[in-house]
């Protein structure tokens, strides 16, 4: 389960860091030019990250609660798929894309593969 759960912490980063990187990539203009309130909920929907990932691997400890840690895992997962929807892949700069949608692969596999775990364990 601790493994499951690093990368999918690590993943959660990583989208968020390329994600930041992407909307401050152009000096001429952002990705999403005009679009304010797409980077005020994009600021929104990462507040809680920390808090979730803080959450995620204190579950980790004994004893452990599957439920919690499927609900975490569920959370921190469906954040990310919400800022990922604020800030659609498609509209990353070129050199961010590809690394935004390998990092998107990552989160969901290591989503998908503590969920299997889970289940597997109760």
């Amino acid at each position: 389960m601790a493994q499951h759960s690093v990368a999918l912490v690590t993943a959660a980063t990583s989208l968020l860091r390329l994600t930041c990187r992407a909307l401050l990539h152009d000096a001429g203009g952002p990705a999403l030019a005009g679009s304010r309130d797409s980077y005020e909920n994009i600021v929104f929907l990462a507040k809680p990250l920390s808090t979730l990932v803080n959450d995620l691997v204190a579950s980790l400890f004994p004893p452990q609660d599957a439920e919690e840690l499927a609900e975490l895992s569920a959370a921190l997962h469906t954040s990310c798929e919400c800022i990922v929807s604020e800030f659609p892949i498609d509209t990353a700069p070129p050199d961010v894309e590809p690394a935004l949608r390998t990092v998107q692969s990552q989160l969901d596999e290591a989503h998908a593969a503590l969920a299997a775990t889970l289940t597997v364990d109760t």
